[in-house]
């Protein structure tokens, strides 16, 4: 074994490549920080979604007990079972819905009917609603008391129905998403509401939530099968 030189006393021992200096590397400690931060947030989110769905599901009780109109949270559009038959008698009361909007109502509502018989009606928020309100105006009651006499009319006496009013979460100043998806809720059962009001069986209405970003309440008239109950 050969033995070098001692260091002398001026000489610095430098620590061999790989050796630690015992001291932490920042780099790893500033990943390692942000690591846990991201995880902090994402349990936050967590936490306050659940919160959220846990308060609409309240709302949505409380409404379903206070207006005895059925609520689903979250309403794809079910699909129709129509005829050629419930097509034919939708269309003449398309053309006196479009009247009855036209003459009584500020602007142009989009009023579908689809080749299945199925009816859409689009109507803007802030034509239905005041700003943060749950009532429908005075203004549309011409309208939903049209959709109330033709249905109730002796076209649909042997086509069974359903009608679904369903409303969208729309950000509103001063409220979070929680607080939009309860007034979204409000709106669609009082909707439901009026139009049992004007004389359509509740059984066949429901209430129901749309998540795609529009500003409007849709009005749903779905065929159903022949015999189906509502």
């Amino acid at each position: 074994m050969v033995a070098g030189p001692l260091p002398g006393a001026d000489e610095t021992v430098r620590p061999s490549p790989g050796e630690g200096d015992g001291k932490a590397d920042p780099g790893l400690v500033a990943l390692l920080s942000l690591q846990l931060l991201l995880l902090a947030f994402f349990i936050l989110l967590t936490a306050l979604s659940r919160f959220e769905q846990d308060r609409v599901h309240r709302v949505v009780e409380s409404v379903t007990d206070s207006f005895g109109v059925p609520f689903v949270a979250s309403a794809p559009q079910p699909a129709a079972h129509g005829s050629l038959g419930f097509h034919e008698a939708m269309k003449p009361i398309v053309e006196e819905l479009r009247r009855v909007a036209a003459a009584t109502l500020p602007v142009e509502l989009e009023i579908e009917l689809r080749r299945d018989g199925e009816l859409r009606i689009e109507i803007p928020d802030d034509l239905l609603f005041g700003a943060a309100d749950a009532t429908p105006r005075a203004t549309v009651r011409p309208l939903l008391t049209a959709v109330a006499r033709a249905l109730n009319g002796p076209r649909f006496e042997a086509r069974p129905w359903a009608l679904d009013a369903s409303a969208r979460a729309v950000p509103l100043p001063g409220r979070d998403r929680a607080g939009a998806q309860e007034l979204a809720v409000r709106r669609a059962a009082a909707t439901a509401r009026s139009l049992a009001a004007l004389g359509l069986e509740r059984a066949r209405l429901a209430a129901g939530l749309l998540d795609d970003g529009r500003r409007s309440l849709r009005l749903t008239v779905r065929p159903l099968p022949a015999g189906a109950q509502p």
